[in-house]
């Protein structure tokens, strides 16, 4: 039996007018994914943090969904979430890249030692390359597991619908 940790980490910075209606945050995740973590605050340009109720997170049909409070102009809207999955159904790929610039974008995966998995990287220029780890670990109880690590930092807004991307699977 296969099973499956995410764990994913980002930094967005606002720099629009429109800044509002991007506090709405919804992502994908894989169906059936139960919600270990989760962390979420607003940095706001007079350095002001306002946290988001970790209750107010939901899944429903393969999307994690929060709001933002006060999404503004110069805002960086921080968070950090842990799955727990026993299949990757509905999550085919992890966007590093949006229509906002990205101050860092981490993906983390766990995965038991015994698990394969295929994917490749679709860059939106040729200079983007993730830098990517693997670390074997033990649990507590003596079992083995690897984390498999992918962190892009300081990413400019996809303008051109073209962004950089982890592709998970075949």
């Amino acid at each position: 039996v296969h099973s499956y940790t995410l764990e994913v980490e980002e930094k967005r910075k606002l720099l629009g007018d429109d800044a509002a209606k991007h506090a709405r945050i919804s992502l994908a995740v894989p169906k059936g994914a139960k919600l270990e973590e989760f962390t979420a605050l607003t940095f706001l340009p007079d350095g002001n943090k306002i946290p988001v109720d970790a209750k107010s997170a939901t899944i429903k049909d393969g999307r994690l969904t929060f709001d933002m409070p006060q999404a503004t102009k110069g805002a960086v809207l921080a968070y950090r979430y842990k799955v727990y999955t026993r299949e990757l159904e509905g999550l085919s790929q992890w966007p590093f890249q949006t229509q906002h610039p990205i101050v860092r974008s981490t993906f983390r995966m766990r995965l038991n030692t015994n698990t394969r998995l295929p994917f490749s990287f679709r860059s939106s220029h040729p200079s983007q390359q993730p830098h990517f780890d693997t670390k074997l670990r033990s649990s507590g109880d003596g079992e083995q597991f690897q984390w498999l690590v992918w962190t892009m930092k300081d990413l400019p807004a996809a303008t051109d619908g073209h962004f950089a991307t982890l592709q998970i699977g075949n």
